[in-house]
């Protein structure tokens, strides 16, 4: 099943998205565009691309679309790409060895301190890289673990067999105020 979104927040405007590989029939397909229509959808998303607050948990504006997002031209955008390159720099530092840990060891492992989102996303890209022969190449030498919860295993399992002169932790948080990331983070200092 096939259906071409022409919605004006799509991706790509009149792309056509395949379902062939979705267990969902045309009623269901027809229940969800109705479930959609019924909670606003539209407006909703047209919210987030005018930089309304609709994060009614951290009164917040939602803006992560910016980070795939080419053709916005505002000063956020100008922003995401200011830290991107800024994550580039860092991370080559890592991988040349520029950067060392706090005994001027080289780093090879890193430990990725996040929960929700904050652990998913970063877990989700290591997921898709991990097999691609560049990205392979680039992360050669390096271990990376990711602390997701409060739970003290998990923790055990995050450090085991770390050398920590060795090791960077990142901690990884919108806003660093998520309290098991910040708990995390002051367990692993």
């Amino acid at each position: 099943m096939r259906f071409k979104l022409a919605s004006q927040y799509a991706a790509e405007p009149g792309c056509w998205l395949d379902f062939t590989h979705v267990k969902i029939d045309e009623e269901g397909l027809r229940l969800l565009h109705e479930v959609a229509k019924e909670s606003n959808l539209d407006k909703k998303i047209a919210a987030m691309y005018n930089g309304e607050i609709i994060n009614s948990t951290e009164k917040r504006q939602v803006q992560h679309f910016l980070l795939r997002t080419k053709d916005i031209d505002s000063d956020i955008k100008k922003e995401v790409l200011h830290v991107r390159e800024k994550i580039r720099e860092f991370s080559d530092k890592v991988r040349s060895g520029a950067l060392r840990g706090f005994t001027g060891k080289e780093i090879k492992t890193i430990v990725a301190i996040g929960i929700g989102g904050s652990y998913l996303g970063p877990e989700f890209v290591y997921e898709a890289l991990r097999f691609d022969a560049e990205c392979n190449l680039a992360s050669k030498g390096f271990t990376l673990k990711f602390l997701a919860n409060v739970d003290p295993t998990d923790f055990r399992r995050a450090i085991q067999g770390i050398d920590f002169e060795e090791s960077l932790f990142v901690i990884v948080s919108k806003t660093f105020t998520t309290a098991e990331t910040i708990l995390n983070a002051s367990t692993c200092r």
